[in-house]
């Protein structure tokens, strides 16, 4: 038997909503079926803005990007206009949600 996980939430936080979402496929992650976890906050309009995203396949393909709230940003003044981490190793696609296919 195979378990396989989803759990999402959506949590408010003084003024801003945060959208948590954990994928859990129902064996051991690989390239095409990768452990996904991203927690994004909500906007009055437009598309919600990423903070963390993580994408686990494997030992060689992983994905891990993430951006303070710009509420934490603006605590910095005029410091810190934009910061945004990325670690990447096999070519992961946030834009398709996958990886690039191996030669």
């Amino acid at each position: 038997m195979a378990l396989e996980a989803s759990i999402t939430a959506k949590l408010k936080v003084g003024e801003s909503t945060y959208d948590v979402n954990l994928d859990i496929p129902s064996a051991t992650p690989t390239k095409d079926a990768p452990y996904k976890f991203n927690i994004s906050q909500e906007q009055t309009t437009g598309d919600p803005i990423p903070l963390l995203t993580a994408v686990i396949g494997d030992s060689s393909h992983f994905y891990v990007a993430a951006a303070p709230p710009q509420e934490v940003l603006n605590l910095t003044g005029d410091v810190v206009k934009e910061l945004n981490i990325v670690a990447n190793d096999g070519n992961y696609d946030p834009a398709t949600g996958k990886f690039a296919p191996t030669a």
